[in-house]
């Protein structure tokens, strides 16, 4: 392809690249839409799954792990996402969501001391301490 000369080639160069920043943005707003038209439907198939196997998720600690483990991996926090949702669908009432809470943060906080694992005693000191501080 030939070049265009002077002020109408820097003109039509300057359109193209226009033509080509819009087609861009169409794209990735076309992309954005269909991503959470996509997260959509997840939460919902997700909301589905947990109600249906509610049961196992609160009885079976190894469900249960991994359970959370595979929310963990796509970015959803089962215990902080929704507070409503997953009360209604695991059945959690407050005070035991706000424990659970409570105890993933000590433990996630003194993971690296003690990879996570912590005796009762200490969980129950640092959980009442934390509640002191509130």
């Amino acid at each position: 392809m030939r070049r265009k000369a002077g002020i109408r080639g820097i003109k039509a160069q300057q359109a193209q690249q226009k033509a080509v920043q819009e087609k861009g943005d169409e794209l990735q707003a076309a992309k954005m839409e269909e991503m959470q038209k996509s997260m959509v439907k997840f939460k919902s198939e997700l909301e589905t799954f947990a109600g249906k196997h509610k049961k196992e998720i609160n009885k079976d600690p190894a469900f249960r792990a991994q359970f959370n483990q595979m929310c963990m991996k796509i970015g959803v926090d089962p215990l902080a996402s929704n507070k409503g949702f997953w009360s209604d669908v695991l059945g959690i009432g407050d005070f035991y969501y706000e424990l659970s809470v409570q105890i993933i943060e000590v433990c996630l906080k003194t993971r690296n001391r003690n990879g996570g694992l912590i005796a009762i005693r200490e969980l129950l000191r640092l959980i009442k301490h934390k509640r002191k501080k509130q």
